[in-house]
């Protein structure tokens, strides 16, 4: 019997050359859109707060676009996606200061050089006032700096999402199965124990157990598109209370994720219902928690 950590999944950490090609590509388009638009909106627009706004708003979907190219790409390596994206975001704080410097001169600057003279002369001159005051010098690095770092860091923190499993023998990430599967939150870590333990004939015993609307644990299965190889399961339990505002609010906790099951553990519970009476005992599915099990103890 594997071992409680063998029972989730772990990416392999591949990076192809085609995909960190692919995530450069993307990161890079969208920062020649993104680049200018928030340049016209630092040009034109009187008040500072928009344009920390504007920052935020580029750099989360420069982010995204890397996140977009990592997975066309089928990069599953955390410390690559996040080195594209700290290229991604610099090459993005770029175009944004080749339209700026093009809006404010009318020429097109590309030396990088040459840029940074020109952004030295600005901070001696000043570009635009703030409550009545016109920023120079130190004030306007450290405002540029704020806004560098924030496109650079919201690129890097939504670059790499959270992935569904990869199944390596499709070259697929799998897909949720648009299935919810809700279980008795009172049996929680009996549900994680059985699992890891590969114990699929005690699921059963978990059909008796009501479901309340304000606390019961929520199943995800996903299946790779092209095989019934790799399956997996993750869960949530789903509290709705009274918060200290008195208004209801729902949390999300983490149970457990990506965890390797058998299709025939999919299958069967996803045919589980809601609210079962105890002395209802007899179910079709009750032979694929035993047959999933008994291939388990075999292997």
């Amino acid at each position: 019997m594997p071992e409680a950590a063998d029972r989730y999944y772990r990416p392999s950490n591949t990076a192809p050359i085609s995909g960190i090609f692919t995530m450069l590509t993307v990161g890079g388009l969208a920062a020649v859109v993104m680049g200018p638009i928030y340049a016209l909106v630092s040009f034109y627009d009187p008040f500072v707060v928009f344009s920390l706004f504007g920052a935020l708003s580029i750099g989360a979907l420069g982010g995204s676009a890397v996140d977009y190219g990592a997975r066309v790409g089928k990069v599953r390596n955390r410390v690559v996606v996040h080195g594209v994206s700290i290229v991604v975001g610099l090459f993005l704080v770029y175009v944004s200061w080749v339209a700026y410097i093009g809006l404010l001169t009318g020429s097109i600057i590309l030396s990088p050089q040459i840029i940074w003279q020109v952004i030295q002369i600005i901070a001696q001159q000043g570009v635009w006032e703030f409550n009545g005051e016109e920023p120079l010098g130190t004030e306007l690095y450290v405002i540029w700096v704020c806004e560098a770092v924030m496109i650079c860091g919201l690129v890097i923190v939504s670059g790499y999402r959270k992935r569904p499993p990869y199944c390596e023998a499709c070259g697929r990430w799998s897909e949720a199965m648009g299935l919810e599967v809700r279980v008795s939150s009172e049996c929680r870590d009996e549900l994680v124990q059985v699992l890891e333990t590969e114990r699929y004939s005690a699921l059963m015993e978990f059909r008796s157990e009501i479901i309340h609307d304000s606390d019961y644990i929520q199943l995800t299965p996903y299946q790779c598109p092209g095989c019934d190889e790799s399956c997996f399961l993750s869960g949530w339990r789903v509290i709705t209370e009274i918060n200290k505002q008195g208004a209801w609010e729902t949390r999300t906790l983490d149970l457990f994720k990506d965890m390797i099951v058998p299709r025939e553990i999919i299958d069967g519970l996803t045919a589980l219902p809601q609210e079962v009476p105890e002395d209802d005992v007899g179910d079709p599915n009750e032979d694929d928690y035993a047959s999933a099990e008994s291939e388990a103890v075999d292997d």
